[in-house]
């Protein structure tokens, strides 16, 4: 079996775009507790709105030997507090260190590496420099630097992640330019956009306030101090749920 997967590995890339009215993107992750994948949904979101097609896979769940086939590919991993990485890419990982795949294995592959960490660890994001690094010594392109979102800035890892997505999406448009009729989102549009969670942000008026009742019917005195204070922008209070959504689904698997 091995030797039929060296040979996939070295076979020739064919552009997907070729074959499709719309460019295909290849958004691989590797995720412990939900944020890695979470990252990588959000840009397979971004890649629809500018009119690409776009397939979110963990790592393991995709077949490692089609990688040469793969025009674009976008790569998305956290890393574990020993360096080591996630789980469900450990297989794709062990297969990539194959010391008798070719130097040329990925040469007609695109692709950039974002990495999920905690600078407080001294093996900071290693999973992504080591993804990185390997990626190019089997001839892959990056469209662009290496980026590395880190949980200990004041806004989390979106901080890293949105200049890298504007230089991967820059280069990609250089790639494939816009086709008639078609346009790109204007800066900040994708901020609007809410993330499918599982918790909900209502706003109330001012009168439901003042009575200390939510339109659900609670009552609480909590209710009118909290409104008093300084109201939280409802892109913030987005934020907050979608914390308390990924925060749900690493309980959940911890169950």
């Amino acid at each position: 079996c091995a030797p039929a997967l060296h040979r996939a590995m070295g076979a020739s890339p064919d552009d997907a775009s070729a074959s499709s009215p719309r460019p295909s993107l290849l958004v691989l992750y590797g995720s412990e507790t939900g944020n890695a994948q979470d990252a990588a949904e959000r840009i397979a979101r971004d890649a629809n709105r500018r009119h690409y097609r776009c397939d979110v896979l963990a790592m393991d769940d995709y077949e490692v030997t089609e990688l040469p086939r793969a025009s674009t590919a976008l790569f998305v991993t956290s890393t574990m507090g020993q360096g080591d990485p996630p789980a469900n890419m450990k297989r794709f990982w062990r297969f990539l260190l194959r010391k008798s795949l070719p130097a040329a294995s990925l040469a007609g592959v695109d692709f950039a590496v974002f990495g999920l960490g905690d600078s407080h660890y001294q093996k900071y994001n290693v999973a992504a420099k080591r993804l990185h690094k390997r990626l190019l010594s089997l001839g892959a392109n990056p469209i662009a630097p290496l980026g590395l979102g880190d949980d200990q800035h004041p806004t989390g890892h979106e901080a890293a992640l949105d200049p890298w997505l504007r230089d991967v999406w820059t280069s990609l448009r250089a790639k494939y330019p816009l086709r008639d009729g078609e346009r790109d989102p204007a800066d900040g549009e994708e901020a609007t956009a809410l993330e499918r969670c599982r918790y909900s942000v209502e706003v109330v008026d001012d009168a439901d306030a003042a009575d200390g009742v939510d339109k659900r019917g609670n009552k609480g005195k909590w209710w009118r101090k909290h409104v008093a204070s300084e109201m939280p922008t409802t892109p913030e209070l987005c934020a907050a749920a979608a914390l308390m959504d990924r925060v749900a689904r690493a309980a959940a698997r911890v169950d």
